[in-house]
């Protein structure tokens, strides 16, 4: 049980390393994306519009650079989630979940039978008999 406990204190601790990588990426990434959507990206998207407005005319130009515009936000958003999904302890909370089952089906010391006596019969229980 003692080395049970270890492994679990183990575990606990490489995840919460793993969540303490994990959340500054995601961070990192999130700054990186607006920054992009703020800066370059307006300069991308006025070029492309200024470009496809001889062709499509200006509601055409700018339902193209809305569309990329959605697209780049979503693939950023769909990064972060990932990244913090690695915070969840998801592992720890899985053994967490076993020990517990395995500690619910262990007879405590109310629980152990009676143990006989050395004349072979049984102890009295703490309950109350006729």
């Amino acid at each position: 049980m003692l080395r049970t406990l270890d492994a679990l204190q183990s575990l606990a601790g490489h995840e919460a390393a793993l969540a303490r990588a994990a959340l500054p990426q995601a961070v990192l990434f999130a700054g990186i994306a607006v920054a992009l959507g703020l800066a370059t990206w307006l300069y991308l998207m006025a070029l492309l519009v200024a470009w496809l407005h001889l062709l499509l005319g200006w509601p055409g130009a700018m339902a193209v650079a809305t569309g990329l515009s959605l697209l780049g936000a979503g693939a950023c958003l769909w990064r972060c989630i990932v990244l913090l999904k690695m915070t969840r302890f998801e592992a720890t909370r899985r053994q967490l979940r076993e020990l517990k089952r395995v500690l619910r089906q262990e007879p405590g010391p109310a629980d152990a039978p009676p143990e006989a006596s050395a004349d072979g019969a049984a102890a009295p229980s703490s309950g109350s008999t006729p």
